[in-house]
Formats: structure tokens, C-alpha cells, sequence
């Protein structure tokens, strides 16, 4: 896969409190830099009038460009549930955000979407690809669950599906180390060197930010068709072209990965069913393998039509979260991630991504995510996989060990592998 690098944006990001990135490194990606700040909608608590009052400002910022965080416990507001958990890194709920620049850039250069002679705009255009990958920032990271601990959890996941509880549940573990980040920047330009994700991210909301290596697309709208692509399904790379074609072969017919990605597929459909012209939710795509720098995926696509009347929170409330973070049934399983998950989720495992001016979005997942709170010089990530039935305790540990690589390289840890 052809890719290109990240232009050398550190010095004009560092001067701003407010960035959204959103970066796509191949050959044919589009990369969006948002900065600064007009208007903000920021959730610190959510509750029943947060999906009206969201869209109220959403109705008022109409023909602009939004750029969006959306954490994983807006779930609150979209179904009657609550977080009971520790709030490791006191993120805000939800941030959307107006931006006084908005840049574009993809295969044909750099352009302007918003801001045109905005003292910004020429550093941004100067900008050369980055060069040598910056230092670690040497944060030694550790689990909040050791693997007997993790056992001993995955172990109660498997009595709810006994019970037939849930047919499938994400289970997540997180990782915390304490630190500054002095590189916002180089610390992205060290995530994407070793995801070469596809939807990945980099966001400061004042003390709030966020490296986002994502592979995954929670849901985009282009014009009617609305799109989701679940990932559900994960190998590591092989040490060489064979290696590397057997383990890919391998997971393509794995009947329990097959059977996890379906399951999560099927909640898909049903999710956009909720606002989609009747009879135009399909399957376009089932099981696809796709290779990323450190793992293989498997990846699922389901479009539809979206009805005419159906606002931009209309599709929260029916997708939101996405099912491939939670499981299924979706709210008994968001039930039970509250119960045995040893803090809130935050950020993680929401969304990332902006609401263009015609009506278009895109939003990721926001996994491979190092979180870090430059007030409280708290750094944290979280990994996770789908349970079932067919799951075995070394066998998703050793996911999540797979998963956490990257993030522990990222950082420069000294933390168990």
C-alpha cells in the first residue's frame, strides 16, 4: 500500500488550544487540519437534553465546518444507562467544535476550506514532510489488570453467556503512566509510523488530547448513503511474505472471528435500519481481510439510504456506540462493561471526525488511542476484543497484548509486554 508522510505541523500546532487532525496516509487519503476556535458545544455531564441541545447547535452552525469528539459514555444520553466507574482522565463527555482554520490536503496538495489569510495559513503551506522520528517520551505504562485479573473478568463474561445474556461482549483493559508529553506532534508522527491507520487522529481541546491510530470507520454520510464498517477480527504480522499470506489466510477462515465480525454485522444492519429508507440497508462487503503495519483486520461494510427528515443525532441514536466496542445485545452489553470494567471508558471507544458544511461526515472509532491530561500529567490507553463462547482467556489476553504493542512503542515504555 502506497503511503505518504505527515507534514511538519509541530510548531503551528503547538500555539493552538484547540486542533483537530484528521489524517489518512495513503497515496489516495485526504487529510483534514482544523484549528482554533469560533464557536464550541461542550458536554460535561450527559443527560437527557444532551442529543437536542447538541443538535440545536448543530442547526445554528449549519454551513460550517464541525470537528468532534464524542465519548463513548454519550451512551447515557442516547439509552437510559449510567457510567458508574472512575473517571481516570476527566475529559469533557462530548466537544464539538467550530474552527476558525480549516486546511485540506490530499494527493493534489494543500488547500483552503475556511480561514483564507489567517497568519496560519502560510507556515501551514510551507510546511516540508516531517523528517527523523522524534524521541520517545519515555512513559513507563502499566496495567491496571494483570493477566490473572483479566482471566478472572473474562471468566465472568463467560457465565452472562452461558446465562444468554449477550452473545458477544467487548471487554476492555487499561493501561496509565504519569508524564508530560512535550511533542504533541512527534508523538503523532510515532503513532502513525506504526499503525499507518487509515482513520487515524490527533486532537488537543485545551488540556484534552488524544492520538488516535484508528483502522476503524464508526459511520460517514456522502450525500444520501449512509456507511458503517465494524471491525471485528485480529492477527498479528508475519516475520516474513509467507508467514505474513498464512496469517492472514488464517484469520480469513477462522470460524470464531467470522462468527464474531457476522454477529457484530447484523447488529449493524439492524442499527441503520432505524434511518434508512425501507428495504436499502445492505452488505457491502462480509469478512474482508485488510492489512495494516501491525495487524490484519477483519472488516465488514454496511450501507443504506438515509431518510430525508433524519438529522445528524437521529443517527446517533440509532448507531450510537458502535456495536464492534460493545456487543450484542448492545445495551445489555454496555450494562456489563460498566460492571466489570475497571474505569470509565472516556474517549475511548467513541468517535473522531468532523460535520462538513453540505452535510457530509465522518466519524472513526477511536481505538489504538494514547489519551493523556496535560493538567494532571495523567497518560492512559485502553485495549480490548470481542468475547464469545468460543473465546479462550490466553487467546484474547494475548489480543490485547498485540493491540497495546504499538501504543507501549509509541510512548517508549518500560512496561510488560
Amino acid at each position: 500500500m502506497e503511503t505518504r508522510g505527515l507534514p511538519d505541523w509541530s510548531e503551528v500546532v503547538a500555539r493552538e488550544t484547540h486542533v483537530h487532525c484528521l489524517f489518512d496516509g495513503r497515496a489516495e487519503g485526504t487529510t483534514y487540519l482544523a484549528l482554533g476556535s469560533e464557536r464550541i458545544f461542550q458536554v460535561d455531564q450527559e443527560g437527557p437534553n444532551t442529543l437536542p441541545d447538541m443538535q440545536a447547535f448543530l442547526d445554528e452552525s449549519a454551513g460550517d465546518w464541525v470537528f468532534m469528539v464524542l465519548g463513548y459514555d454519550l451512551k447515557n444520553s442516547v439509552e437510559d444507562l449510567k457510567s458508574e466507574r472512575l473517571d481516570l482522565m476527566g475529559f469533557p463527555a462530548a466537544v464539538l467544535n467550530v474552527p476558525r482554520v480549516v486546511l485540506k490536503w490530499d494527493a493534489a496538495g494543500p488547500s483552503v476550506l475556511k480561514g483564507e489569510g489567517d497568519e496560519v495559513i502560510e507556515a501551514l503551506f510551507a510546511a516540508e514532510a516531517v523528517g527523523e522520528e522524534p524521541a520517545a517520551p519515555g512513559i513507563a505504562m502499566r496495567p491496571r489488570w494483570d493477566e490473572a485479573t483479566y482471566t478472572q473478568r473474562w471468566g465472568r463474561v463467560q457465565r452472562h453467556l452461558r446465562r444468554g445474556d449477550v452473545y458477544e461482549m467487548n471487554l476492555c483493559t487499561t493501561w496509565t503512566g504519569k508524564g508530560k508529553i512535550q511533542d504533541p506532534w512527534g508523538m503523532f508522527q510515532r503513532l502513525q509510523g506504526r499503525t499507518r491507520a487509515p482513520h487515524a487522529a490527533y486532537v488537543r481541546m485545551e488540556e484534552c488530547h488524544a492520538w488516535c491510530g484508528s483502522p476503524e470507520r464508526y459511520v460517514e454520510r456522502r450525500g444520501k448513503v449512509l456507511r458503517s464498517q465494524p471491525i471485528k477480527g485480529t492477527a498479528r504480522r508475519g516475520g516474513d511474505a509467507r508467514e505474513d499470506a498464512d496469517l492472514a489466510h488464517a484469520l480469513r477462515n477462522d470460524p470464531k472471528e467470522r462468527a464474531e465480525n457476522i454477529m457484530i454485522c447484523d447488529l449493524v444492519r439492524n442499527d441503520l435500519s432505524r434511518v434508512a429508507e425501507r428495504g436499502t440497508v445492505h452488505v457491502e462487503e462480509l469478512c474482508g481481510i485488510h492489512t495494516f503495519e501491525t495487524v490484519h483486520q477483519m472488516i465488514s461494510s454496511v450501507a443504506c439510504t438515509v431518510r430525508e427528515e433524519v438529522t445528524f443525532t437521529d443517527i446517533l441514536r440509532a448507531t450510537f456506540p458502535m456495536g464492534s466496542m460493545t456487543g450484542a445485545p448492545k445495551i445489555r452489553a454496555m450494562e456489563l462493561i460498566d460492571e466489570l470494567e475497571a474505569n470509565r471508558r472516556g474517549w475511548y471507544s467513541g468517535a473522531i471526525g468532523y460535520l462538513a458544511p453540505n452535510g457530509d461526515f465522518d466519524l472513526n472509532v477511536v481505538i489504538r488511542t494514547v489519551l493523556h491530561n496535560a493538567l494532571k500529567g495523567v497518560v492512559s490507553f485502553e485495549v480490548g476484543g470481542a468475547i464469545t463462547a468460543a473465546s479462550s482467556a490466553e487467546g484474547e489476553y494475548a489480543e490485547c497484548m498485540l493491540k497495546a504493542g504499538a501504543l507501549l512503542d509509541t510512548l517508549g515504555s518500560d512496561g510488560p509486554r
